[in-house]
């Protein structure tokens, strides 16, 4: 029998899922990814560290395989936006920026709001913003030209990858879609961005289809580790797949996640205009686009409160628990008190990264527990905002499937039940990412 691995090179974690291609995990593994941040609003990691921590959690895949496989079918899935700079040799010039990092504010201020910069985003799909490689690439032009003058390779960390697994550069078309210079509509380089931007398309990967597969080879150094035969699926982004992994695929389903920060996506057949520059558009599998909208300000808001209100307390899950509780006991609407959420800058729905967060309304009767319920509403109503967006182009919303750590709070999914005056449907599949490069990966081999 053939059996199915999802690879999800995420940005806090790398998560490995081994499946008998069905419903059954025969083995799954996470390993930590470290961020470094070595100036305010930058946000980066070491590639050469990560490709490590790959290799070897290869080889403890490798080595788990069930001695009645016939062969072993691993699939991709990668967090969108990061953006790796090579040099002739494929070393690394630059470390990892991610999709968190904000040098490039000015880049995409500057542009965000102009003809040009409206025109980028309906032929990308990408909102002007300094998570798009666009923008980080427009920083590198102006702060780092002698890195630029040397004519660069443009990667995402999947690119890379997947050229010391294969042998060649080639990115799938959803993170292709994810840098603000792919064309979704005719699923190829736009040429508008690379010239606003100062590349060519040589100095990026071939776009590729997300089934796209090759058989494991001697490029892959390590490949004498395996006991059956490997066949990579180039897979996509951590988003679209989350998407299928959570089973929010078809007519009126929506995904619906919070973590550390949060989104609603929603997989549609053909990318709709959004005149108020909302929503994200990426092209995904042949005749699939996936449409929403990220936040910046999630869960990494309970940190926040637990910072700032908590001071003097040892915070631990169970502290964080007892303040939900008792902010279960405040009425909808907290007495009036309203937080606008941008603590951390904002995507979603205003695309602003220099945002910032206020509560109004407050009198002397607010507790702790009335700022924390209305941090909790105020999340739900950005994403309530972008739901609207995405039923504006009409998409009727019927199903809502719910993932990430917010769904372990009855709290917090019934505010956001009540927002979007919607039941929600809870996943209990933490890995949705990986599991979606399984389901990738098993339709690869029927394409």
């Amino acid at each position: 029998m053939d059996v199915f691995a999802g690879i999800d090179l995420g940005t806090t974690h790398l998560k490995v899922v081994l499946t008998d291609g069905q419903e059954q995990v025969l083995w799954q593994k996470k390993w930590p990814v470290q961020s470094l941040q070595p100036h305010q609003g930058w946000q980066e990691q070491d590639p050469l560290a990560i490709r490590a921590i790959i290799l070897l959690a290869l080889r403890e895949l490798a080595a788990v395989i069930p001695p009645r496989a016939s062969r072993c079918i691993a699939g991709f899935s990668t967090a969108m936006h990061a953006l790796l700079l090579l040099d002739k040799n494929d070393q690394p010039l630059t470390s990892i920026i991610t999709w968190a990092d904000t040098r490039s504010q000015p880049q995409a201020a500057s542009l965000r709001h102009t003809s040009q910069g409206r025109h980028i985003y309906l032929l990308t799909g990408t909102p002007i913003h300094p998570m798009s490689p666009l923008c980080k690439i427009a920083w590198m032009q102006e702060n780092r030209p002698e890195v630029m003058e040397q004519k660069p390779r443009v990667v995402s960390l999947k690119d890379w990858i997947w050229k010391s697994l294969t042998g060649y550069y080639e990115i799938d078309h959803s993170v292709a879609s994810a840098t603000g210079l792919f064309d979704i509509h005719r699923r190829q380089w736009c040429t508008e961005a690379l010239t606003l931007v100062g590349i060519t398309e040589s100095q990026l990967s071939r776009p590729v289809s997300v089934f796209h597969h090759l058989p494991a080879g001697n490029h892959y150094a390590d490949l004498k580790h395996w006991k059956v035969p490997l066949v990579w699926v180039i897979g996509g982004s951590d988003g679209y797949l989350a998407t299928l992994g959570s089973g929010a695929t078809k007519p009126g389903d929506m995904a619906l996640t919070i973590g550390t920060s949060g989104a609603v996506r929603v997989l549609r057949s053909q990318p709709v205009p959004d005149e108020q520059g909302v929503l994200f558009h990426y092209a995904a599998a042949e005749g699939q686009y996936l449409s929403g909208g990220a936040i910046n300000n999630g869960g990494n808001l309970l940190a926040w409160f637990a910072d700032i209100f908590l001071q003097g307390q040892q915070t631990t899950a169970a502290t964080l628990s007892y303040w939900l509780d008792q902010a279960a006991l405040v009425a909808p609407g907290a007495d009036g008190l309203r937080c606008i959420p941008y603590v951390y800058g904002e995507r979603a729905p205003i695309w602003d990264a220099s945002a910032k967060a206020s509560f109004t309304g407050i009198h002397a009767g607010h507790t702790k527990a009335h700022f924390l319920r209305a941090i909790l509403e105020a999340v739900a109503s950005s994403l309530y905002q972008i739901t609207q967006a995405i039923e504006a182009g009409g998409e009727k919303i019927e199903r809502v499937y719910a993932s990430g750590g917010f769904t372990e709070s009855a709290l917090w999914l019934d505010i956001v039940s009540r927002q979007l005056n919607k039941k929600l449907i809870v996943s209990d599949e933490a890995d949705a990412s990986a599991l979606g490069a399984v389901k990738i990966a098993v339709r690869s081999l029927k394409v």
